[in-house]
């Protein structure tokens, strides 16, 4: 079995597993406050919001999350750009890829491939970019963040 690639948002296509967690967020492209409105790089900000009050969501605190019916009535709401998953100290880890397509195509880089290769059966999505990849799976992250030797790979968990 290979991993299971989501490209576009679609609530069918997000695992049981995942779905279950209280780890639930909706996000949306915001200026923070007391901040310019465009990050270095010309984008806004990619902000987590609370979805039962839209209060702004905290990696480190779940009692800023919500389920994943909250984030899904929240997204609805089409005051948000999408939902998003934070990671608790449950044992589910997230490895985020960036810019790990060929230019303008759907194709997977060999690196990338590689590493998607070592995670059959597993859940990965599209990033909302469309560069990128996320890959959810079990584990233990021994270093959270951006990668010291791969800058394009960052590791999520708890």
């Amino acid at each position: 079995m290979s991993s299971n690639i989501v490209a576009h948002f679609n609530p069918k296509g997000i695992p049981d597993y995942l779905k279950q967690r209280p780890q639930w967020v909706v996000w949306g492209k915001r200026t923070r406050q007391y901040q310019d409105a465009l990050r270095e790089d010309g984008k806004l900000n990619k902000i987590p919001f609370e979805p039962r009050t839209g209060d702004p969501a905290k990696s480190n605190d779940p009692n800023t999350w919500g389920t994943w019916e909250d984030a899904i009535l929240a997204y609805q709401s089409a005051w948000y750009n999408g939902i998003g998953f934070m990671f608790a100290d449950d044992g589910l880890v997230g490895i985020d890829i960036d810019h790990c397509f060929f230019v303008g195509t759907k194709t997977l880089l060999p690196e990338a491939k590689q590493i998607l290769a070592r995670f059959d059966a597993t859940f990965a999505e599209i990033s909302p970019s469309g560069n990128g990849l996320h890959i959810y799976c079990f584990g233990l992250a021994l270093h959270c963040g951006k990668g010291e030797h791969a800058k394009w790979i960052e590791l999520y968990g708890k």
